[in-house]
């Protein structure tokens, strides 16, 4: 079973990069792992956060994603959205619980990052 599941959320990844909610939703629904880590340090709602992609970042927090995650040397999903001014998705997390405090490796916040961007 265990194997299945890893299998599940290596194809979750995969789904999420291609933005392909209709996969998403279906890996999902048999057991994919909302939160589990890739070899590459990422997690699938880092991945969505990453593409932008509100609709998969929503699906995957209604269904447990951890918003606090840092498992990428401390990097956050809100880290990746406030980066790159995806304001949108910022607002999901924050509104989902993400703390806006949480340091990465160098000490940035998200917040300094949506500072330096002016977003």
């Amino acid at each position: 079973m265990l194997v299945l599941n890893r299998l599940r959320t290596a194809k979750l990844h995969l789904c999420i990069e291609e933005e392909d909610l209709a996969k998403v939703t279906r890996l999902i629904e048999k057991g994919a792992d909302v939160n589990m880590v890739k070899e590459n340090g990422v997690d699938p709602l880092f991945v969505a956060c990453g593409k932008n992609n509100i609709a998969i970042a929503e699906l995957l927090i209604k269904n447990g994603a951890n918003v606090n995650a840092h498992p990428k040397k401390g990097v956050t999903s809100l880290d990746i959205a406030a980066q790159d001014g995806y304001t949108e998705i910022t607002a999901l997390l924050l509104k989902s619980g993400a703390d806006p405090n949480i340091k990465d490796e160098h000490g940035w916040t998200p917040i300094r990052f949506a500072a330096r961007n002016g977003t």
